[in-house]
């Protein structure tokens, strides 16, 4: 007994979480590119997706690119495997804690939230008035 009425229901609720995906997506890639001018990158390098990604890890947060790879290496890897979401998700931490010392905020929650929810974690810094200073030294190795 298919309905299609249940069918039509279903194009509907799909439809609504297609559109809710998309606007969280502007308002995250916005954040991004906000973020990197705040931090003196041009915000188009932020659109770039592997590209994107370098210049975060390695200009803005100040990380070795063996961050980078790994990071893109493990992304690569199948994301249902709980072992690969937490390595995935302590390379960023350290991308945050090396972000959070340029931007004189604490490094611990920074670093915890920025691994478990990086979207909110970039939103954050970029739509508040933290300041970012390239010039203070921050660790290749992140926290290590």
């Amino acid at each position: 007994m298919y309905s299609s009425l249940v069918e039509s229901v279903g194009f509907v609720v799909a439809l609504i979480a297609l559109i809710i995906f998309a606007i969280g997506l502007f308002i995250f890639l916005f954040a991004r590119v906000f973020l990197f001018r705040k931090c003196g990158v041009e915000g188009w390098k932020a659109l770039i997706p592997f590209y994107g990604t370098y210049v975060f890890f390695c200009n803005i947060c100040g990380l070795h690119w063996a961050w980078y790879l790994a990071y893109i290496l493990i992304d690569g890897l199948t994301a249902s495997n709980t072992t690969v979401q937490f390595l995935n998700m302590f390379v960023k931490a350290m991308a945050f804690y090396n972000l959070a010392i340029r931007c004189n905020k604490d490094k611990i929650p920074s670093m915890i939230f920025g691994g478990i929810a990086s979207p909110i974690v970039t939103m954050v810094y970029a739509l508040s008035n933290i300041e970012y200073h390239p010039e203070i030294e921050v660790k290749k190795s992140g926290m290590f």
